[in-house]
């Protein structure tokens, strides 16, 4: 029997998005190297990512760095509302810390699975 780790609920969520919005970053991490997929929009509005949720509702940086390492997508939205947030809340660590997750290039690996570090 196989499970569907990309089924959605009533709302659009999946197993991941409940991980992200229940601050559980070890099923985050777990759920992706299941191979959850990290884009999946739920139904709310014009649909918002696991990123979304992890980055500005739950503000949970290991949840943030587990998804960008799995390459899920930072839409507009999610930038919109790390900035918007910033504005009303200039000395929010937590945002602060997530929008340099975000910022910073995603590391490359090789097919071994291992990082590769650029020499400069």
């Amino acid at each position: 029997m196989a499970i569907d780790l990309n089924e959605q609920d009533p709302q659009g969520r999946t197993a991941l998005h409940r991980a992200v919005i229940d601050k559980n970053p070890a099923a985050v991490k777990q759920l992706l190297s299941y191979g959850a997929d990290p884009n999946v929009k739920d139904r709310k509005g014009s649909g918002l990512t696991p990123m979304w949720y992890a980055a500005c509702q739950t503000t949970d940086p290991l949840s943030v760095m587990a998804l960008k390492s799995a390459n899920a997508t930072v839409d507009q939205k999610t930038l919109a509302e790390i900035d918007r947030q910033l504005k009303a809340d200039p000395i929010n660590r937590k945002m602060h810390e997530i929008k340099k997750i975000i910022s910073e290039p995603a590391e490359r690996k090789d097919n071994s699975g291992k990082i590769k570090i650029p020499i400069k």
